[in-house]
């Protein structure tokens, strides 16, 4: 967190700082076998108790009433701007389906890639890894495969932002400093991205992007809802069929607890510095969880992912990019 706060490292953020330092202090310091229990209670648990806490980051009447009060008018502009996120998300996940089939990404990474590109990075990356039901004895390669897809979307995740830094002035010749924001708001993958990289425009740029960023992560709950669903529904298929490889999903409960906070959150009753203290012991776990993921990574993991996965997240993105614009012309 205290590097995080660097000027350099701003656009990073505590969680993606977190997976690589963890990740060089397994190079410096072999890691032991009778800590990777330790790690593995770390990476689980922490991260998903700091996404419950998360929720609390979300008013969900804010985003409903477009930032902008309560009038019927801005009641509308927030359900438009949820209605582009959702056919953003939807849109990407499909188009990343088929080029994850296309360029042979491995399946584990290829959907978590595709999650996390998707939605809010490491958060929905770690949301949608529940779906997927593992015993012990396979989990600990699963849980290779999560942190592998988590680097990839924080890597990625911070070149577009850095990018984005650079090309915002030129944006500004095409684009206003409300449609630039919702361009980073609705492809950044972190919140944190879209935070250093709205630092580039004006005050009505970056609170719109993070409005936009912010929809986003709402889209999380109804999204892990339908993939559990469609999972389930491919589990039967797999039964019908007598195809014993066939792996029933689980809705992952702290998702539900991600709503649950954000619904409190939105009442209003908790005063704002709980809200504050609250949402720091989220940072902690979040990057708590994430230095463990780190831990747990090897560089041969990434040798053996190959490219393929960062090449699936760099088109994502790109797709986004390029269909950003016209999502919120018609709906924003």
């Amino acid at each position: 967190m205290q590097l995080s706060a660097l000027p350099g490292l701003k656009i990073a953020g505590p969680m993606i700082i977190g997976i690589f330092v963890g990740l060089v202090a397994a190079l410096i310091f072999p890691i032991k076998d009778e800590t990777r229990p330790g790690l593995h209670f770390s990476s689980k648990y922490f991260l998903r108790w700091g996404i419950v806490l998360l929720g609390f980051r979300l008013n969900i009447m804010d985003i409903l009433h477009g930032g902008s009060g309560s009038t019927s008018q801005s009641s509308l502009g927030g359900i438009k701007l949820l209605s582009a996120a959702a056919l953003v998300i939807a849109f990407i996940l499909i188009v990343m389906h088929f080029l994850r089939k296309l360029l042979k990404v491995d399946d584990d990474i290829g959907f978590l890639v595709s999650v996390g590109t998707a939605i809010c990075g490491a958060a929905a990356i770690m949301a949608a890894s529940g779906l997927k039901k593992t015993d012990d004895s396979n989990y600990e390669e699963y849980e290779e495969k999560i942190g592998i897809s988590v680097a990839i979307v924080a890597i990625l995740g911070t070149v577009f932002a850095t990018a984005y830094i650079f090309l915002a002035p030129f944006l500004a010749d095409f684009l206003s400093q409300r449609q630039i924001g919702g361009l980073m708001g609705i492809t950044l993958e972190e919140i944190a991205h879209t935070v250093a990289a709205g630092s580039a425009l004006t005050k009505v740029g970056a609170d719109f992007a993070l409005l936009t960023k912010l929809s986003r992560v709402i889209m999380l709950v109804p999204t892990i809802l339908v993939l559990d669903i469609i999972m389930n529904y491919e589990e039967r298929k797999h039964r019908q069929k007598g195809d014993k490889a066939g792996q029933k999903s689980q809705f992952p409960m702290f998702v539900a607890g991600f709503l649950i906070s954000s619904i409190i959150s939105s009442t209003g009753i908790i005063p704002k510095g709980i809200i504050t203290i609250l949402l720091n012991i989220s940072t902690i776990l979040l990057a708590g969880s994430m230095l463990a993921v780190g831990m747990n990574l090897k560089i041969a993991d990434f040798r053996k992912a190959g490219f393929k996965p960062i090449l699936l997240g760099v088109l994502g993105f790109a797709f986004m990019f390029v269909l950003t614009p016209v999502f919120l012309y018609l709906f924003v």
